[in-house]
């Protein structure tokens, strides 16, 4: 290998380590900072991907999510363990590799090594990046998984876009913010193929397809509907009572959103913008338009989806990180042109500022503008489910019963999904005639034919048990009970 050539391997192999320190340093920072989980879904669908583990099927959540996010985590799963730890580290993990994905994405738009390595750091430090990339829920990896498939629409050669093809059908088959993009990138490469008359790349624009295509066929084939997936969540919007009586200001919902819950980054970006018109620096790019045009599409889906109220129900914010990725990384391109050709003064004053302005931001407009839907740690609940684990003998049937969605965590911290029993899913299409813990006859109906053994459910429901039962362990809301 030539000199050169080791020289930028090296190069290279240096900034992946700093791309990983940097993400694993903000991931253990969110973990130390008391981040578990971002809501109930994060534990749901820790529990989907154990019952994969135990028996593996198509689709294993039998609703509208997609189902690579289960097949990765309950094949790891098979492996090391069925476990809401194995989910954890696999998580920690997958923040690691998307870190080591953004760097590769900047790199793909024309970026410089120390470029993509500054709008990684920028990407970690969006702080939807930071909780998503330890969360247990598939929206930082398909993140980044669009952003590569953006970025490939940046380069003509054939690897690359073979890898944005690979990374887009990916995240087709693991989020629907995917599913637009796919019709982008897939209608740009076919024009380009066309007017070059290269077959195997308009091959490529049909294959990502497939998989959308595919998700609908299985729709029809075992929920009578292409597009069942939009029907179950606008459905469940409506039952929660999410959706809005005004159409203007639910179209107007995700650019809101897209604003207000990344102020430094935004701000950050007008302080740069100027910066580089003081200094006569054009970082801007024509190969970033498909990029660009492909976050578009997601956009304008996602307000398709709050006009039709079929957006996401809580934490919207997650949805748009793809395209915060993006603005970080052409945000690292502006800051890296403007040091470049700028003289020792002006450069002082722009870190000066830029740091500034990211402090103000932060401290200040953030917590003014931003409106954060409240995490799920379910401390208890999972320390419950633990315990369970320990105390119930496999082959025992643990009945579960919370006041909301808690039974997720305590679900998913026992890891024993076939010996599992819930007693009240709270789904709001499907609510429950009458109040468990109403009275002892109503917990004895709930509890007859289950063949359960023991009990999880609230301190207030123990005077209903049978004189026969016994209270094995007591926390401050939740009792772990076994049954006679």
């Amino acid at each position: 290998m030539p000199r050169s050539a080791r020289d930028k391997l090296k190069l290279a192999a240096l900034s992946l380590l700093a791309v990983l320190l940097v993400r694993s340093a903000v991931s253990l920072s969110v973990i130390g900072a008391g981040f578990h989980a971002l809501s109930d879904d994060d534990f749901s669908r820790v529990v989907i991907a154990q019952s994969f583990a135990w028996r593996p099927r198509w689709d294993p959540s039998g609703t509208s999510w997609l189902p690579l996010p289960f097949w990765l985590y309950g094949t790891c799963m098979t492996l090391c363990g069925a476990t809401l730890a194995c989910a954890r580290v696999l998580a920690f993990t997958l923040g690691l590799v998307g870190a080591l994905g953004l760097w590769l994405a900047g790199r793909w738009l024309g970026l410089s090594r120390n470029a993509a390595l500054l709008g990684t750091m920028l990407a970690c430090a969006v702080p939807y990046a930071a909780w998503l990339g330890v969360a247990t829920t598939p929206d930082y990896f398909t993140a980044v998984l669009v952003l590569l498939a953006c970025c490939s629409l940046a380069r003509r050669r054939p690897v690359i876009r073979i890898c944005g093809a690979a990374a887009l059908t990916a995240a087709v088959l693991s989020r629907y913010e995917a599913w637009p993009l796919a019709l982008v990138w897939s209608l740009w490469v076919a024009a380009e193929a066309v007017r070059r008359r290269d077959w195997r790349s308009l091959a490529l624009a049909a294959a990502v397809l497939v998989a959308p295509l595919g998700w609908m066929a299985h729709g029809v084939l075992y929920h009578g509907d292409a597009l069942f997936f939009i029907k179950r969540v606008v459905n469940y919007r409506r039952a929660l009572g999410v959706a809005g009586a005004d159409a203007a200001a639910r179209l107007l919902s995700t650019p809101q959103h897209l604003l207000r819950d990344a102020p430094e980054l935004w701000a950050m970006t007008l302080v740069c913008s100027l910066g580089c018109w003081l200094a006569k620096v054009r970082p801007l790019r024509q190969r970033w338009c498909r990029p660009l045009l492909g976050m578009l599409s997601i956009v304008i889906l996602l307000m398709i989806g709050d006009w039709r109220d079929g957006a996401a129900t809580h934490h919207v914010g997650r949805t748009l990180l793809p395209v915060w990725l993006l603005f970080s990384l052409l945000l690292a391109k502006g800051i890296a042109d403007y040091f470049k050709k700028s003289g020792s003064v002006m450069r002082v004053v722009g870190a000066v500022g830029v740091a500034a302005t990211y402090a103000l931001a932060w401290t200040i407009i953030r917590p003014a503008v931003m409106n954060l839907d409240q995490f799920c740690p379910r401390i208890e609940e999972t320390n419950m489910g633990a315990l369970a684990s320990s105390r119930v003998p496999r082959g025992e049937r643990l009945a579960i019963y919370t006041r909301d969605y808690g039974y997720f965590a305590v679900e998913a911290a026992f890891a024993r999904p076939n010996d599992v029993v819930v007693l009240d899913t709270h789904d709001p299409r499907r609510p429950v005639a009458q109040d468990i813990l109403r009275s002892k006859s109503s917990l004895a109906r709930s509890l007859n034919g289950r063949g359960a053994d023991w009990l999880v459910l609230p301190t207030s429901g123990e005077a209903l048990l049978s004189p026969e039962s016994q209270v094995r362990s007591r926390g401050s809301s939740l009792s772990l009970c076994q049954l006679r």
